[in-house]
C-alpha cells in the first residue's frame, strides 16, 4: 500500500509540473539545473520518455537515422549532459546526481534497443497524430462559427510544445499502466508462492507423520505379541477354576 501511495503522489506531482515545463531553447546546461530537472517531483513519470531525458527533440527522424547517427549532431551536447550530472562532478549533491546520471544511462539504453525504440517512436507518432486531429477539429468548429480557422498550433513552436506535452502525458500513462501490471503480477506471484509454501508445509508434515508411523510399526508389533503371550500364560496358570472329573465308563 505504501508503494501505491508513493506512486500516486509522484503522479500528482507530475501533473502539477507538466504545465510549467521549461522550453529547451530557453535554458542553459548547468549541473544543478539538469540534476533538478531529472530528479524533480514527478520525475518517475517525466523520465520514461527517453527523448525528454536526453534532451533530444521529438521531431528527430529516428525512423531513418541509426541510433548512433541520431546523437552525432548533438554528441557534444549529450556528452556534456552526462558529464555535468556525473556524481563525481557533484560531490556536494552526489545522491541526486547519481539518480540523474542513472536516468540518462537508462534513456540511452532504451533508444539503443531496437524493439523499445520502435515502440517509443510509434507512441510519439501517435501523439503527433492526436495533436493534428485536435487541430482539425478546432478548425472545423471555428469554420462552423464563421470565425477565422487559424489555431495556435499553426505556429511551429507552439505545435512542437503541444506535441511535447502530449507525449509527456502519454509516456506517463504508459508508465502508470506498467506499474499497475507489475503490481498485479507481483501480488499474483506472492499468492502463488504462499500457496506453494502451504502445500510444501502440508507435504512435509504428512511425510514426518508417515516416517513416525513406520518407525513405530515394530514397537507396536512387539507390544501386541507381548500382550497376547501374557494373556495365554494367565489362562494356563489360573487358579481357583473348577474342573469337573473325567467320567469313567461303567463296567458290568
Amino acid at each position: 500500500m505504501q508503494g501505491s501511495s508513493t506512486a500516486d503522489a509522484d503522479l500528482q506531482d507530475f501533473f502539477k509540473e507538466i504545465g510549467h515545463v521549461e522550453a529547451r531553447d530557453s535554458r542553459q546546461l548547468r549541473s544543478d539545473q539538469e540534476i533538478t530537472r531529472l530528479t524533480r517531483k514527478g520525475s518517475t513519470y517525466f523520465n520514461p520518455n527517453p527523448f525528454e531525458v536526453l534532451d533530444v527533440d521529438v521531431d528527430t527522424p529516428m525512423e531513418t537515422i541509426p541510433i548512433f547517427s541520431l546523437f552525432l549532431p548533438r554528441q557534444r551536447s549529450f556528452l556534456k549532459l552526462s558529464v555535468i550530472v556525473h556524481p563525481d562532478k557533484n560531490m556536494n549533491d552526489r545522491e541526486r546526481a547519481q539518480k540523474a546520471f542513472d536516468a540518462i544511462k537508462k534513456a540511452l539504453e532504451q533508444l539503443e534497443n531496437e524493439e523499445l525504440r520502435t515502440g517509443i517512436i510509434q507512441l510519439i507518432n501517435d501523439c503527433k497524430e492526436r495533436v493534428n486531429t485536435e487541430m482539425e477539429a478546432a478548425r472545423k468548429k471555428l469554420k462552423r462559427e464563421g470565425r477565422p480557422t487559424d489555431v495556435p498550433e499553426d505556429d511551429p513552436a507552439f505545435f512542437k510544445d503541444r506535441v511535447r506535452k502530449v507525449c509527456l502525458k502519454a509516456f506517463a500513462d504508459a508508465e502508470l499502466r506498467k506499474r499497475k501490471a507489475d503490481d498485479l503480477f507481483a501480488k499474483e506471484k506472492q499468492r502463488q508462492t504462499e500457496e506453494e509454501q502451504k502445500e510444501t508445509e502440508i507435504a512435509q508434515k504428512q511425510k514426518e507423520w508417515n516416517e513416525k508411523w513406520e518407525k513405530g510399526r515394530d514397537e507396536r508389533f512387539d507390544s501386541w505379541n507381548s500382550f497376547k503371550s501374557q494373556g495365554v500364560k494367565k489362562k494356563k496358570n489360573a487358579k481357583g477354576i473348577f474342573k469337573p472329573p473325567k467320567v469313567k465308563a461303567e463296567t458290568r
